[in-house]
């Protein structure tokens, strides 16, 4: 499985690169559906196009407070291959997000009645700071798994017994 993760990983980062080039620094951020790739069914890497901007916006309203700015942020897709699964979606969009490569490891995900359940390294084993990285990777992780038709909700940690 890392292998095929790793293939993944790599597959995404290239189709961000130009992407990343072409765009360079942009104003306001906008909202960009995902509405074209929800009726192809294909599944794509989600992330903001703009990472820089993404990580201080989301920093400012987790320390801060006010009004989120997740909705506003314009995201870029990669698509990836159609037989990835939703818990190696997860970890991807970790890695884009944990500055730790372990602490990105899933170390628990179950679906069940539409929720799926995820636990990541970072959550048992974590760092000063680690919250601010969890509040900054949890609505990316959200807008990527509900892009599987059998997941309707996404919450972090196990589930309940």
């Amino acid at each position: 499985m890392s292998h095929k993760i790793c293939q993944l990983a790599l597959v995404g980062a290239l189709a961000l690169t130009p992407l990343m080039l072409i765009s360079g620094c942009s104003g306001t951020p906008s909202i960009d559906t995902v509405a074209s790739q929800q009726q192809s069914n294909a599944i794509e890497l989600l992330l903001p196009e703009d990472d820089k901007l993404y990580y201080r916006l989301m920093t400012d309203f987790i320390q801060a407070g006010g009004e989120d700015p997740f909705p506003s942020i314009k995201m870029v897709g990669s698509p990836l291959a159609d037989d990835i699964t939703p818990r190696e979606l997860a970890y991807l969009v970790s890695q884009s997000i944990v500055p730790y490569p372990d602490a990105a490891e899933v170390t628990y995900f179950e679906i069940k009645d539409g929720t799926a359940y995820v636990e990541f390294e970072m959550d048992i084993d974590g760092w000063a700071g680690v919250s601010n990285t969890q509040g900054r990777l949890t609505p990316l992780l959200e807008l990527n798994l509900l892009q599987f038709q059998n997941i309707n909700r996404v919450h972090r940690g196990r589930l309940p017994q």
